[in-house]
């Protein structure tokens, strides 16, 4: 609780490179960097079951995955990251994690590899704002069996995927403020639902892509 980790190299991980976990409370991981190991499974942070946390001003490249949100993690922020070249996501949030903060990041996607720049599953309360993601093989962001997630004010380009996908029953998500440019792949949509209900769509731009 209250560690700060800071200024540090972390490199060639086969698991997690910094991993907080139970009872882990208001800790600070920033300004490191973490090259990673190049598997699908890797984490360059792993945060399990820890609250309050915050994650700023790293650099993460050629991991499995530059966040992983798992457990009962809570209100944690992640903040002004560069997160790229990763073969899975660059922040991935999981049941039954919620009300994290996902804030002022760039993800940049690689090429050949089925990765999203935001991936929420059966989680619920999270901010995903002002963020540019761009780049990835899957979806900018991808929402699946989650409610009342905010995605707001963020610039998702030039993805193989749908810019923003909601999928799976989920209720009262709020798309908002974003700017959503094709990248003129196969399934390159705006902002695509799936079996998706009570969902907001508002004040959105949404241009050149090659599906409706």
């Amino acid at each position: 609780t209250n560690n700060v980790v800071r200024g540090c190299d972390i490199s060639s991980n086969i698991f997690a490179g910094v991993l907080l976990r139970s009872n882990s409370f208001g800790n600070r991981v920033t300004a490191n960097e973490f090259d990673g190991a190049n598997t699908y499974q890797d984490q360059a942070i792993r945060i399990l079951n820890g609250d309050r946390n915050v994650v700023s001003n790293n650099r993460m490249y050629g991991n499995g995955y530059g966040v992983y949100v798992d457990g009962t993690a809570r209100s944690n922020l992640i903040l002004r990251n560069a997160i790229y070249s990763n073969n899975n996501s660059g922040v991935y949030i999981t049941s039954p994690a919620s009300r994290n903060r996902i804030i002022s990041n760039v993800f940049e996607g690689k090429s050949g590899y089925q990765n999203e720049g935001v991936y929420v599953s059966s989680s619920h309360g999270n901010t995903i704002q002002g963020n540019f993601t761009r780049d990835h093989g899957g979806d900018g962001i991808f929402l699946t069996s989650s409610d009342t997630n905010w995605v707001v004010g963020n610039l998702i380009m030039s993805n193989n995927g749908d810019g923003v996908e909601v999928d799976w029953g989920n209720g009262f998500n709020r798309i908002d403020g974003n700017t959503i440019r094709g990248g003129m792949g196969w399934q390159d949509r705006g902002v695509y639902f799936y079996y998706a209900r009570s969902n907001v769509v508002t004040n959105n731009i949404i241009e050149r892509h090659s599906s409706s």
